[in-house]
């Protein structure tokens, strides 16, 4: 049975939504969803989704001659895994790209109901008859142009019984044709394409390692200059993206200190946002502030937005102001990953309760020019009223997160004028410190790009490099 992992995404109050007419849940303190996925005790670290043993790093298949030593990209795989051209090939196969199979089967064999293959590296795997017949992409099953599924799930009998399994090549490649007794319709599948989407328990964990991320627990953050990365073909361009989506965050430098220009960053990734606060807000201190975050007091660690169904995926934080006389307001981050991570490691039994009990997130606001009503409810941390019995389970958790919460690294970044901090809002709890203006002035704007835009401007990018890397998880409850 293939291990589950977990994720995890933190739902604390943000910088944005703590005013005094914020009537948020207890759950509002700490993270708000951990995704139950976990693995068999016998993988030690390998609890969260996107946390995973560090790897040694491998070469990119592309001229690194103008890359920095300090923004040298980390590329993590296992000892054991197989090369990059492997999963290159899977990665094109999974976007429709032609790929023409090569031979790779060695033995081939009808056992239980299933087709059982020996590979040619020794390696076996077996297939479902139902699961065979509806990955068949013959002009029956796919459409030809789009790609599309014809086949509808009632076609398919109740019962499927393999008969007959061969192997054969042709023009296109070598392929397998599967043959069943209740039917006449032959499923022929490229060899190739069904070693790479094998789902034995080892092929399934191998590909699942790909996915990982390492802890991003010291810093400093790797810095980008605007310039640089607004060609999105460059390898500068390319290198933000990959930090960004291995460490959860990054620093953009130089960006026009013009309102809404942050913008400008956040379309070289993916369309901004527009949320209850508007496409592009201000965190800016004030005299009487209608919101904790509009004040000077430091901020605690959170994520923003936790009452969305879909909180953003990228937070950007862009610095317009920032007085030299301005004494603290620095930028506070901790990997959330890891501490799920640590949790998981030192109080199994929180741990699991945190998966288990659901949480409420509310924001309610009248006092403004937009009045808020958000309601949401998603399992796995705090307490759920019909079962009071989790009651003091929840506070012992909640307790035992926050006093791994406290001892965790914190990276600081005090910003100038002209930062721009990227960050995976999935994965990053950020905050902020306590500061004094002084008589200076402290004007930062937020604006926020959707996580999938992002994910997939990642692998887009890997598969035009040809590395054959996958985009690591970004705590998007993918399973993944």
């Amino acid at each position: 049975m293939q291990e589950k992992r977990a994720r995890i995404a933190c739902g604390v109050r943000s910088e944005r939504e703590m005013g005094a007419a914020d009537l948020m849940s207890l759950s509002s303190q700490v993270i708000s969803s951990v995704r139950a996925l976990l693995r068999p005790s016998s993988c030690v670290c390998r609890q969260l989704s996107s946390v995973s043993r560090k790897f040694q790093g491998l070469p990119l298949p592309y001229n690194t001659k103008s890359i920095k030593v300090h923004h040298q990209l980390h590329i993590q795989a296992k000892e054991t895994a197989s090369s990059p051209s492997k999963y290159e090939r899977l990665l094109q196969a999974s976007l429709g790209v032609h790929v023409r199979s090569k031979r790779v089967v060695q033995k081939l064999r009808c056992c239980n109901g299933m087709m059982e293959v020996t590979w040619k590296d020794n390696s076996s795997s077996r297939y479902h008859s139902k699961w065979l017949w509806y990955n068949c992409a013959c002009n029956r099953c796919v459409q030809t142009n789009s790609g599309q599924k014809l086949l509808q799930p009632r076609e398919i009998p109740q019962r499927l019984t393999l008969v007959d399994v061969i192997e054969y090549e042709n023009s296109e490649g070598a392929f397998v044709e599967v043959r069943f007794q209740e039917t006449d319709h032959r499923v022929r599948l490229p060899q190739e394409w069904l070693w790479l989407y094998s789902y034995s328990t080892e092929s399934l964990r191998e590909k699942s390692d790909m996915r990982d991320t390492p802890n991003f627990t010291e810093g400093p953050i790797k810095a980008f200059d605007f310039q640089k990365v607004k060609d999105t073909e460059s390898d500068h361009y390319f290198e933000w993206l990959h930090n960004l989506n291995l460490d959860g965050v990054t620093l953009v430098t130089n960006v026009p200190t013009e309102r809404e220009a942050m913008a400008e960053v956040g379309e070289l990734i993916g369309p901004v946002t527009t949320n209850l606060y508007g496409k592009v807000s201000d965190v800016e201190a004030s005299e009487k502030p209608i919101n904790i975050a509009y004040s000077q007091v430091g901020l605690q660690l959170h994520q923003d937005l936790m009452y969305y169904e879909s909180p953003p995926g990228l937070q950007l934080l862009h610095c317009l102001r920032f007085c030299p006389q301005v004494v603290g307001g620095e930028s506070i981050f901790i990997d959330a990953f890891h501490i799920g991570e640590r949790l998981r490691e030192i109080y199994p039994q929180h741990f699991q309760t945190l998966l288990e009990v659901p949480a409420t997130f509310k924001k309610i606001h009248f006092e403004r020019n937009n009045p808020a009503a958000y309601f949401y409810q998603r399992p796995h941390i705090t307490v759920n009223r019909q079962n009071k019995e989790l009651v003091e389970p929840y506070f012992e958790a909640y307790q035992a997160f926050a006093e791994i919460l406290d001892k965790a690294p914190l990276i600081t970044h005090r910003m100038v004028p002209g930062d721009c901090l990227v960050f995976n809002n999935r994965r990053m709890l950020h905050g902020r410190n306590e500061f004094k203006l002084n008589g200076g002035k402290r004007h930062l704007q937020v604006c926020y790009v959707n996580i999938d835009d992002y994910i997939q401007r990642v692998q887009v990018n890997h598969l035009k490099r040809q590395t054959g890397q996958y985009a690591r998880r970004v705590g998007n409850q993918c399973f993944l």
